[in-house]
């Protein structure tokens, strides 16, 4: 399992540097202690020791209000890239009105990712539109593709 560093809470940067100073690097360092115990060893308050064990918990009861673009997030079908290495970095494939730029040096496959991604996509009934790219196949050049 990954030890989650404590630079990823939401700390007040004294704090950070208190706890980074007393050998304090991940979450997992902090687990075994109490609040006083982290105060006292860090040399930080205990209010502010008690920020950090708060900021390290994890929300158990759901916020109740939501943002229009949690919600519109949390229904987004993802469309696979036909490349399971880039759908594990897009956090399982591309999502509908995304924008994805693909790159690399010549030789690379970006010609088939992308004829994979639109074909994925028209298959799924949806539009594809391709901005501002050079040598771009276009899908109308390439009907035995789709």
């Amino acid at each position: 399992m990954i030890k989650r560093p404590l630079h990823t809470l939401v700390l007040l940067p004294d704090t950070l540097s208190a706890l980074t100073r007393a050998g304090y690097e991940t979450v997992d360092d902090i687990s075994s202690s109490t609040p006083e115990l982290l105060a006292k060893d860090a040399r930080i308050s205990l209010l502010s020791s008690q920020a950090v064990f708060s900021s390290t918990q994890v929300q158990k009861i759901p916020p109740q209000t939501q943002s229009a673009a949690s919600l519109v997030g949390s229904f987004t079908t993802t469309y696979t890239t036909s490349c399971e290495p880039i759908d594990t970095l897009l956090g399982g494939g591309l999502k509908k009105g995304s924008v994805l730029e693909i790159s690399g040096p010549p030789g690379t496959p970006k010609e088939i990712i992308a004829l994979n991604i639109v074909k994925t996509f028209v298959q799924n009934g949806h539009g594809v539109l391709f901005v501002g790219a050079k040598h771009v196949p276009l899908p109308g050049r390439q009907p035995d593709k789709f």
